[in-house]
């Protein structure tokens, strides 16, 4: 059983390669995306708190 799973990983691997490249591709940009608009808005709030104390209230 253990042989048959390793030979379709290796199947899958040698014959969808490019397939499994862009999944991993798109996984990085989307996280990356992510990454990037959370910390423009910790960093405009963050700016807003520091600033202006009553904001920092209702923003925490």
């Amino acid at each position: 059983m253990d042989s048959s799973l390793w030979e379709q990983i290796t199947n899958y691997f040698t014959t969808d390669m490019s397939a499994y490249l862009l999944s991993v591709q798109e996984h990085i940009s989307i996280s990356v995306l992510a990454l990037a608009v959370s910390a423009l808005i910790g960093i405009i709030l963050g700016y807003l708190c520091a600033e202006h104390r009553i904001y920092g209230k209702w923003i925490v």
